[in-house]
Protein backbone atom coordinates (compact mmCIF):
# COMPACT_ATOMS: atom_id res chain seq x y z
CA UNK A 1 0.00 0.00 0.00
CA UNK A 2 2.87 2.41 0.88
CA UNK A 3 4.67 1.12 -1.67
CA UNK A 4 1.66 2.09 -4.33
CA UNK A 5 1.51 5.73 -2.76
CA UNK A 6 4.88 6.41 -3.18
CA UNK A 7 4.71 5.29 -6.94
CA UNK A 8 1.46 7.58 -7.18
CA UNK A 9 3.17 10.59 -6.15
CA UNK A 10 6.10 9.85 -8.02
CA UNK A 11 3.95 9.78 -11.67
CA UNK A 12 2.11 12.81 -10.66
CA UNK A 13 5.48 14.84 -10.06
CA UNK A 14 7.07 13.40 -13.27
CA UNK A 15 3.51 14.97 -15.02
CA UNK A 16 4.50 18.21 -13.46
CA UNK A 17 7.94 18.42 -14.05
CA UNK A 18 6.54 17.68 -17.71
CA UNK A 19 3.67 20.87 -17.68
CA UNK A 20 6.75 22.87 -16.38
CA UNK A 21 8.74 21.81 -19.34
CA UNK A 22 5.69 23.52 -21.36
CA UNK A 23 6.12 20.48 -24.11
CA UNK A 24 3.73 19.68 -26.54
CA UNK A 25 3.68 16.46 -26.85
CA UNK A 26 5.06 14.05 -24.03
CA UNK A 27 4.23 10.15 -24.41
CA UNK A 28 4.29 7.99 -21.20
CA UNK A 29 3.31 4.59 -21.21
CA UNK A 30 1.86 2.92 -17.48
CA UNK A 31 1.11 -0.26 -16.06
CA UNK A 32 -1.04 -1.34 -12.95
CA UNK A 33 -2.27 1.57 -12.32
CA UNK A 34 0.78 3.88 -12.60
CA UNK A 35 2.67 1.15 -10.37
CA UNK A 36 5.55 1.11 -13.31
CA UNK A 37 5.95 4.17 -15.58
CA UNK A 38 8.14 4.08 -19.05
CA UNK A 39 8.58 7.86 -20.41
CA UNK A 40 9.21 7.67 -24.25
CA UNK A 41 12.38 9.79 -24.45
CA UNK A 42 12.26 10.63 -28.18
CA UNK A 43 8.42 11.37 -29.18
CA UNK A 44 7.90 10.51 -32.85
CA UNK A 45 7.38 12.42 -35.47
CA UNK A 46 4.12 11.04 -36.34
CA UNK A 47 1.47 9.87 -33.83
CA UNK A 48 -1.36 8.21 -35.75
CA UNK A 49 -4.19 7.48 -34.36
CA UNK A 50 -6.95 5.04 -36.84
CA UNK A 51 -10.08 3.69 -35.49
CA UNK A 52 -13.39 3.29 -38.06
CA UNK A 53 -17.08 2.24 -37.88
CA UNK A 54 -18.02 -2.07 -38.10
CA UNK A 55 -20.30 -0.88 -40.84
CA UNK A 56 -22.10 -3.54 -43.38
CA UNK A 57 -24.46 -3.73 -46.29
CA UNK A 58 -27.43 -5.91 -46.70
CA UNK A 59 -29.71 -6.83 -49.76
CA UNK A 60 -33.40 -5.69 -49.29
CA UNK A 61 -35.86 -6.89 -51.42
CA UNK A 62 -37.49 -3.68 -53.97
CA UNK A 63 -34.69 -1.90 -52.46
CA UNK A 64 -31.48 -3.61 -53.37
CA UNK A 65 -28.45 -2.97 -52.01
CA UNK A 66 -28.29 -0.60 -48.72
CA UNK A 67 -25.70 0.39 -46.11
CA UNK A 68 -26.11 -0.15 -42.31
CA UNK A 69 -23.67 2.02 -40.20
CA UNK A 70 -22.18 0.06 -37.00
CA UNK A 71 -21.00 0.86 -33.53
CA UNK A 72 -17.17 2.12 -33.66
CA UNK A 73 -14.28 0.26 -33.70
CA UNK A 74 -11.16 0.23 -31.11
CA UNK A 75 -8.32 2.79 -31.92
CA UNK A 76 -5.32 1.68 -33.17
CA UNK A 77 -2.06 3.98 -31.93
CA UNK A 78 0.97 3.49 -33.91
CA UNK A 79 4.07 4.39 -31.90
CA UNK A 80 7.39 4.15 -33.64
CA UNK A 81 11.00 5.82 -32.24
CA UNK A 82 13.96 5.08 -30.36
CA UNK A 83 15.41 4.67 -27.02
CA UNK A 84 18.78 5.97 -27.21
CA UNK A 85 21.58 4.38 -24.87
CA UNK A 86 22.77 8.32 -24.09
CA UNK A 87 21.38 11.20 -22.42
CA UNK A 88 21.04 14.12 -24.19
CA UNK A 89 19.21 17.72 -23.27
CA UNK A 90 16.30 17.06 -26.43
CA UNK A 91 15.16 14.11 -24.67
CA UNK A 92 11.49 14.27 -23.44
CA UNK A 93 12.49 13.45 -19.44
CA UNK A 94 14.68 14.01 -17.05
CA UNK A 95 17.95 12.12 -16.82
CA UNK A 96 17.14 10.22 -13.62
CA UNK A 97 13.61 9.06 -15.51
CA UNK A 98 15.19 7.70 -18.44
CA UNK A 99 15.22 4.12 -18.81
CA UNK A 100 18.32 2.13 -21.27
CA UNK A 101 17.57 0.63 -24.36
CA UNK A 102 17.44 -2.90 -23.73
CA UNK A 103 15.75 -2.46 -20.47
CA UNK A 104 13.00 -0.01 -21.82
CA UNK A 105 12.25 -2.96 -24.29
CA UNK A 106 12.32 -5.40 -21.27
CA UNK A 107 9.59 -3.92 -19.31
CA UNK A 108 7.31 -3.91 -22.77
CA UNK A 109 7.83 -7.55 -23.16
CA UNK A 110 7.07 -8.31 -19.55
CA UNK A 111 3.72 -5.92 -19.88
CA UNK A 112 2.43 -7.16 -23.22
CA UNK A 113 3.11 -10.89 -21.59
CA UNK A 114 1.32 -10.44 -18.64
CA UNK A 115 -1.70 -10.08 -20.53
CA UNK A 116 -3.08 -7.20 -18.90
CA UNK A 117 -3.70 -3.62 -20.21
CA UNK A 118 -1.50 -1.12 -20.31
CA UNK A 119 -2.34 2.64 -20.38
CA UNK A 120 -1.14 5.44 -22.88
CA UNK A 121 -0.95 9.00 -22.11
CA UNK A 122 -0.47 11.64 -24.86
CA UNK A 123 -0.08 15.19 -23.22
CA UNK A 124 -0.88 18.00 -25.89
CA UNK A 125 -3.32 16.02 -27.40
CA UNK A 126 -5.66 15.18 -24.36
CA UNK A 127 -5.15 10.93 -25.19
CA UNK A 128 -5.45 9.40 -21.68
CA UNK A 129 -6.88 5.39 -23.12
CA UNK A 130 -6.27 2.01 -21.47
CA UNK A 131 -4.34 -0.23 -24.40
CA UNK A 132 -3.55 -3.85 -25.65
CA UNK A 133 0.25 -4.10 -26.66
CA UNK A 134 -0.84 -5.87 -30.37
CA UNK A 135 2.85 -5.56 -31.82
CA UNK A 136 6.68 -4.94 -30.40
CA UNK A 137 9.47 -4.92 -32.34
CA UNK A 138 12.95 -3.87 -32.20
CA UNK A 139 16.12 -3.62 -33.71
CA UNK A 140 19.65 -1.79 -33.91
CA UNK A 141 20.87 0.32 -36.60
CA UNK A 142 24.07 0.08 -38.43
CA UNK A 143 26.02 3.09 -37.85
CA UNK A 144 24.18 4.14 -34.01
CA UNK A 145 25.46 1.30 -31.67
CA UNK A 146 23.16 0.93 -28.32
CA UNK A 147 20.37 2.76 -29.70
CA UNK A 148 17.28 0.88 -30.52
CA UNK A 149 14.28 1.40 -32.71
CA UNK A 150 11.02 0.25 -32.57
CA UNK A 151 7.59 -0.14 -33.40
CA UNK A 152 4.85 -0.22 -31.15
CA UNK A 153 1.22 -1.02 -32.16
CA UNK A 154 -0.98 -0.56 -29.17
CA UNK A 155 -5.34 -0.91 -29.47
CA UNK A 156 -7.68 0.16 -27.09
CA UNK A 157 -8.91 -1.76 -24.50
CA UNK A 158 -12.20 -1.41 -23.06
CA UNK A 159 -13.29 -2.36 -19.74
CA UNK A 160 -16.10 -4.35 -19.37
CA UNK A 161 -18.80 -3.40 -17.04
CA UNK A 162 -20.60 -6.74 -16.43
CA UNK A 163 -23.80 -7.37 -15.14
CA UNK A 164 -25.31 -9.07 -12.21
CA UNK A 165 -28.54 -10.87 -11.03
CA UNK A 166 -30.07 -10.01 -7.86
CA UNK A 167 -33.57 -10.64 -6.95
CA UNK A 168 -35.99 -7.65 -5.64
CA UNK A 169 -37.84 -7.85 -2.58
CA UNK A 170 -40.97 -9.54 -5.28
CA UNK A 171 -38.40 -12.34 -6.19
CA UNK A 172 -38.00 -10.81 -9.78
CA UNK A 173 -34.22 -11.59 -11.06
CA UNK A 174 -33.04 -8.09 -12.49
CA UNK A 175 -29.79 -6.96 -14.12
CA UNK A 176 -27.74 -4.98 -11.73
CA UNK A 177 -24.72 -2.66 -13.32
CA UNK A 178 -21.60 -3.89 -10.96
CA UNK A 179 -19.90 -0.61 -9.56
CA UNK A 180 -16.57 0.41 -10.72
CA UNK A 181 -14.42 -0.23 -7.83
CA UNK A 182 -11.31 2.17 -8.95
CA UNK A 183 -11.19 4.56 -6.05
CA UNK A 184 -8.71 7.18 -4.91
CA UNK A 185 -7.36 8.66 -1.38
CA UNK A 186 -7.09 11.92 -0.81
CA UNK A 187 -3.72 12.69 0.83
CA UNK A 188 -2.49 16.22 2.19
CA UNK A 189 -1.60 18.72 -0.46
CA UNK A 190 -3.80 17.32 -3.30
CA UNK A 191 -6.60 18.99 -5.14
CA UNK A 192 -9.25 17.97 -7.89
CA UNK A 193 -7.08 19.20 -10.60
CA UNK A 194 -3.82 17.51 -9.66
CA UNK A 195 -5.75 14.13 -9.19
CA UNK A 196 -7.85 14.23 -12.55
CA UNK A 197 -4.24 15.01 -13.80
CA UNK A 198 -2.75 12.06 -12.05
CA UNK A 199 -5.67 9.55 -12.87
CA UNK A 200 -7.54 10.91 -16.43
CA UNK A 201 -4.43 12.85 -17.72
CA UNK A 202 -6.49 15.97 -18.17
CA UNK A 203 -6.32 18.08 -14.78
CA UNK A 204 -9.45 20.03 -17.06
CA UNK A 205 -11.79 16.85 -15.86
CA UNK A 206 -12.05 17.64 -12.51
CA UNK A 207 -14.97 18.99 -12.62
CA UNK A 208 -16.18 15.09 -13.59
CA UNK A 209 -14.33 14.06 -10.83
CA UNK A 210 -16.03 16.37 -8.30
CA UNK A 211 -19.47 15.51 -10.02
CA UNK A 212 -18.51 11.49 -9.14
CA UNK A 213 -17.84 12.82 -5.43
CA UNK A 214 -20.28 15.30 -4.77
CA UNK A 215 -21.51 13.47 -1.94
CA UNK A 216 -18.32 12.88 -0.16
CA UNK A 217 -16.98 16.21 -1.03
CA UNK A 218 -19.59 18.45 -0.29
CA UNK A 219 -20.71 21.73 -1.95
CA UNK A 220 -16.90 23.37 -2.75
CA UNK A 221 -14.64 21.45 -4.54
CA UNK A 222 -11.84 22.98 -3.43
CA UNK A 223 -11.96 21.67 -0.04
CA UNK A 224 -10.99 18.14 0.00
CA UNK A 225 -9.65 16.61 3.01
CA UNK A 226 -6.68 13.51 3.41
CA UNK A 227 -8.22 10.51 3.83
CA UNK A 228 -11.66 11.13 1.51
CA UNK A 229 -12.52 8.14 -0.99
CA UNK A 230 -12.86 9.54 -4.22
CA UNK A 231 -14.62 7.05 -6.40
CA UNK A 232 -12.53 7.46 -10.21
Amino acid sequence: MITGMIQSRMIQHILEDIKKRNEKINVILSYNNYAETLILPVVPDQLEIKTGLNNNTLEVISLGEIGVIGNRKLKTITVSSFFPKYYSSYLQCGENEMSRPYAAVEKIERWRDSKRPIRITITGMSVNMPCMIEEFSYREKGGQPGDVYYDLVLKEYRFIQPKIIQPDNNGNRRPVERQNSATYTVKKGDSLYAIAKLKYGDGRKYKELYEKNRNVIGPDPNLIKPGQVLVL
